[in-house]
């Protein structure tokens, strides 16, 4: 989009219902990707980014997590490679830390450009929840939404920032009219792409994907129909183990 870049309140009355026993802290993770240049020859570290996750189905052999397509795409033009001499191909290494600050390896399982979803397998990550789902209409103009997110990559030992705002409607994309994303009033910066969007019962309703690039308390997410016609089947289907992980 050429103003963006890539990157209701609970009632409190009931002490039985509040924001800290809403938040699925435990689902969040910080997301590395390492991105190579890999030849027969040679290996050249062409840059590294941080991004976040939320854990969206667990099994006995891992977690598949929800996060940004343009997280996952690590693809080059081949015209930018200059050495045409050597057969090179991009890899990403990705890894997934969870907020006890352990560190798991992961694989991209699938993804949309369309809605820039990705889900990813991490192996080994066992042991936590994953965030509800529970799809439903998209939350009404003027509802407060929560996020979970690492912004710049700022997550520490059992501790990541929390932040909040409102649902303001939606916009088409510049690209295909026909996908449309929702407006949230939840600032993000570079590192909070993938981050989920909780409604006030701790329901996924979105995920940050982009800002707005003047104005960074204006965020993007997929719409929350798209973002569950694109999860729901594939982790309904999912395997306990990936074959990319067997191999």
């Amino acid at each position: 989009m050429l103003f963006s870049t890539s990157c209701t309140a609970p009632n409190l009355s009931n002490l039985n219902y509040t924001l800290s026993s809403i938040l699925p802290r435990d689902s969040f993770v910080k997301i590395e990707v390492t991105v190579v240049l890999k030849s027969k020859t040679q290996q050249l570290i062409l840059g590294e980014a941080v991004a976040s996750g939320a854990i969206v189905k667990t099994t006995r052999a891992g977690s598949y997590v929800l996060t940004a397509q343009h997280v996952c795409d690590v693809s080059m033009d081949e015209a930018s490679v200059e050495n045409s001499e050597d057969n090179f191909e991009v890899v990403g290494k990705f890894r997934a830390v969870d907020l006890e600050r352990f560190q798991f390896d992961a694989i991209v399982y699938r993804e949309s450009d369309k809605i820039d979803a990705c889900i990813i397998f991490v192996k080994n990550l066992i042991g936590r929840k994953a965030i509800k789902l529970n799809k439903s209409k998209r939350p009404s103009i003027g509802k407060k939404a929560y996020n979970i997110a690492g912004p710049a990559g700022f997550v520490g030992e059992n501790m990541v920032p929390i932040f909040e705002g409102y649902y303001s409607g939606q916009i088409a994309s510049h690209v295909n009219p026909d996908i449309k994303f929702d407006i949230y009033t939840i600032p993000a910066i570079g590192g909070s792409s993938g981050s989920p969007v909780i409604d006030e019962k701790g329901n996924l309703i979105g995920m940050i994907f982009a800002v707005h690039r003047n104005f960074n308390h204006i965020s993007f997410s997929p719409s929350t129909d798209d973002l569950y016609k694109f999860m729901l089947p594939i982790l309904r289907n999912a395997p306990v183990k990936p074959l990319e992980i067997e191999k």
